[in-house]
């Protein structure tokens, strides 16, 4: 009776969670996304610096509602090239991916939004378009995307946020930036780098801000909520022939480890189910299967991911684009790489840790057996009948069932126990029945019964093998498996090295001459940088985006030249 009572309630609490949720998702959920990146021409294999603002809808202030952010690279053929899952702390991340160089030359659809965006449509994720081309390629002939904001002098913004004390500079020189404080305490973005006669497209976070309506109707099915504690996975118990959701049904989810780990949820009216994970999945293969084994049922996990095409306008009024700017740009890379200067300095951060913990199923101390202790056996047949006097294997039906002597007295004969291989909860006893003792690395027992939450297994076998078994195995067809991505950790902050600007004889060619993601300023506090020139002439934007703590968006842009004043005449 006590059981019932806690099931249905469970089930209540469920049903409002959900309720409240797509109320929640309809009228006061709505985020909207600004990515800034560090330019807008790129060579496969270089990596693509950013920093994402995730801005509530209704305030323009920094959101405090989702604590998860994607970023993904696409293109045409809705291929998703990168999957980047950044996570977010005040609204903010920044870090780095590096493209594929395997990509193709082409215009790239790069977009970011949050799990609560997807209610929306992808319409309401931040989209940009970006030239990716390939070093290999020659036959490089691009016509210019649609010309947007396009900077024609030093006066591109009326606040004149951006002062240096010259726009003319020579080659590996020293230039000195001021940034005008806005009156507020403030949170920006600064990139340097070379202009491009193909992207010249600069959308800010200043367009995001005005150009939105910031009242997108909810057009969606399906529930996305907020990520607000951790990363949700979730998707939905279906029936094989009706394909409609089955409810009530409990999905249990595990991953390869030393120990045996389980979380389970219970799916909804509609068949839906959700789970929070935290870091101890990252970067781990996923297993989820059903409690109740029925090969009508099958799992579907949604995709953290949506595919976008890249949008593709151009300029109707310009002539396809010569390929000496993009040769240029393959140069760069080539003398780059060659020289490992694609990064001056880079700093690896590890992500803050979020949940770092394992659901363990047993914490008290379970019957041991190391077989490697014995005598080889060639199955588990053999090992239960001569190691584990606590375990029985029937054949009932034509199939095998298991049952731990003790654990089972008092339930039913349809219940089994829980087993566990290589931490993983197994859908079928079939993938530890041909399983020697000279793989086994340990089997532990639990002949007792227990208790998960509201679900009970009569005792829990748990066995360890040495070349991880449990990898090699296929899902059962109510079950699934697959490798949970991991957060982005690696930033790369673009650093000057002093070395290679007095070093004559070292090439430093440089097409992002500065990068920095993260600066927080003080209200009326004028921020103050350095940077250096390469050997590399040509127009370079300085690029500033942010957000003051009132949600006023901050944008400018400025345009210096690079050239060798020696050889001009000036000096």
């Amino acid at each position: 009776m006590r059981r019932i009572k806690t099931t249905i309630f469970l089930l209540v609490t469920l049903y409002l969670v959900f309720a409240f949720s797509n109320i929640s998702a309809q009228s006061h959920g709505a985020e909207t996304a600004f990515l800034h990146i560090d330019k807008t021409t790129y060579i496969a294999g270089e990596p693509i610096n950013y920093k994402l603002y995730v801005l509530d809808a209704k305030t323009k202030k920094l959101s405090n509602q989702s604590s998860i952010a994607y970023i993904q690279l696409t293109s045409d053929s809705l291929n998703i090239h990168s999957r980047i899952i950044s996570k977010l702390v005040n609204g903010m991340s920044s870090g780095s991916f590096v493209l594929p160089d395997s990509l193709t030359s082409g215009v790239y659809k790069i977009s970011a939004f949050t799990n609560v965006m997807k209610n929306f449509g992808s319409n309401y994720f931040f989209q940009k378009d970006i030239v990716v081309v390939n070093r290999f390629d020659k036959n490089l002939k691009f016509k210019p995307l649609s010309i947007s904001n396009k900077i024609q002098d030093n006066s591109f913004e009326s606040e004149h946020i951006i002062s240096t004390s010259k726009t003319l500079i020579g080659l590996r020189e020293k230039v000195t930036v001021e940034l005008k404080n806005s009156g507020n305490a403030e949170h920006l973005s600064i990139s340097v780098f070379e202009d491009s006669p193909l992207n010249q497209n600069y959308s800010s976070i200043k367009d995001i801000v005005t150009q939105n309506n910031f009242e997108p109707n909810y057009k969606q099915t399906k529930i996305y909520l907020p990520e607000k504690v951790g990363k949700m996975l979730a998707g939905s118990v279906l029936d094989t022939k009706s394909l409609q959701g089955i409810a009530n049904k409990i999905v249990l989810l595990s991953c390869p480890d030393s120990i045996a780990n389980l979380k389970y949820a219970t799916t909804n009216s509609e068949g839906r189910f959700y789970f929070t994970i935290g870091d101890y999945y990252n970067e781990k293969v996923l297993f989820l299967t059903l409690k109740e084994i029925n090969e009508q049922y099958k799992l579907v996990v949604d995709d953290d991911f949506i595919k976008t095409p890249a949008s593709v306008v151009y300029d109707s009024s310009t002539t396809f684009i010569q390929n000496e700017y993009l040769v240029k740009c393959q140069n760069i890379f080539q003398i780059n790489k060659s020289y490992r200067l694609v990064n001056d300095t880079i700093s690896i951060t590890n992500s803050p840790k979020n949940g770092f913990y394992a659901p363990k199923v047993f914490y008290n101390k379970a019957i041991t057996i190391y077989p490697k202790d014995f005598v080889s056996l060639n199955n588990f047949s053999e090992i239960s009948v001569e190691l584990l006097p606590q375990v029985r294997i029937l054949t009932v039906d034509s199939k095998y069932k298991l049952q731990i002597l003790g654990a089972s007295a008092y339930k039913v004969q349809n219940t089994d126990p829980a087993i566990f291989l290589d931490g993983v909860f197994v859908d079928d006893i079939n993938k530890i029945m041909n399983i020697g003792s000279d793989k086994i690395k340990k089997i532990e027992l639990q002949n007792v019964e227990r208790v998960i939450g509201d679900i009970s297994f009569p005792g829990v076998m748990a066995i360890s093998t040495f070349t991880n078994e449990i990898l090699s195995s296929i899902p059962a067809s109510y079950s699934c498996s697959f490798k949970n991505t991991n957060f982005e950790v690696n930033k790369r902050f673009f650093e000057v090295n002093t070395n290679y600007i007095n070093d004559a004889k070292m090439p430093y060619v440089k097409q992002l001459l500065y990068w920095k993601p993260d600066i927080t300023t003080q209200k009326n506090q004028n921020f103050v940088f350095d940077f250096y020139t390469s050997d590399n002439t040509g127009s370079f934007i300085i690029n500033i985006e942010g957000i003051s703590e009132n949600g006023t968006p901050i944008s400018d842009r400025y345009r210096i030249k690079v050239d060798n004043l020696t050889n001009s005449g000036l000096k």
